[in-house]
């Protein structure tokens, strides 16, 4: 079952991202969604949860004029990110998302992407998308996405995953519900300007709801 998963998911991935941790068909469409709100962004960006780069490189191609910053918790994937992305103004380093080494209104914008459901907990969630209010500009925009606890497939997808995907295995695998979201982002002091629905299916909704807020 694991070794069919694995064909499939590499078949339905881009062909430049095929055998990549963050490669998928969802995350790809997130990346997309995240790369066309970014793109007014005039000096410094900032991603939480960079992985082995693959947003980023996009970002960078396109927009040659940014400044990209990357953080992530694992060492070999700022290794992979750094031989992905070459060239001046890109820094990228090990840190931690509830406590960002960054100065206040640094970034015009900072992004959390395919990597919400991977916290362990919804008090993790509000303090990444605190510190990264904090670091980025009044105006500024926060971009994050997750899976959607309103769509039951979910749940089941979720709870058969570590019988076919070995990288989730010791992964919480989180859902959460927009409302929260909306409540947790009112609280801080972000304003939702754009919401994007990805996955979606008849009766059962969106898999993936992703937020563009603005810093007020």
């Amino acid at each position: 079952m694991k070794d069919l998963y694995s064909w499939m998911h590499e078949r339905v991935s881009r062909p430049d991202e095929r055998g990549e941790y963050s490669s998928g068909v969802w995350q790809d469409q997130v990346r997309t969604h995240a790369l066309l709100w970014c793109r007014d962004a005039r000096e410094r960006v900032l991603e939480v949860g960079c992985g082995e780069g693959l947003f980023l490189a996009q970002l960078k191609k396109e927009c040659p004029h940014l400044e990209v910053w990357g953080i992530d918790t694992s060492s070999d994937r700022i290794d992979q990110a750094r031989g992905r992305i070459p060239g001046a103004g890109v820094h990228l380093s090990v840190g931690n998302a509830e406590k960002l080494s960054f100065g206040d209104d640094f970034f015009d914008a900072a992004l959390c992407i395919n990597v919400v459901f991977n916290m362990p907990s919804f008090d993790v969630v509000r303090n990444a998308v605190t510190q990264m209010r904090r670091v980025v500009k009044k105006g500024g925009s926060v971009i994050f996405d997750f899976r959607n606890a309103a769509n039951p497939l979910l749940a089941v997808k979720y709870g058969l995953a570590p019988w076919y995907d070995r990288t989730v295995r010791d992964l919480p695998l989180r859902t959460y519900y927009l409302r929260d979201m909306e409540r947790m982002l009112q609280g801080i002091g972000l304003e939702i300007i754009q919401t994007r629905r990805i996955g979606t299916m008849p009766v059962f909704g969106a898999s993936v709801i992703m937020i563009r807020a603005q810093k007020i």
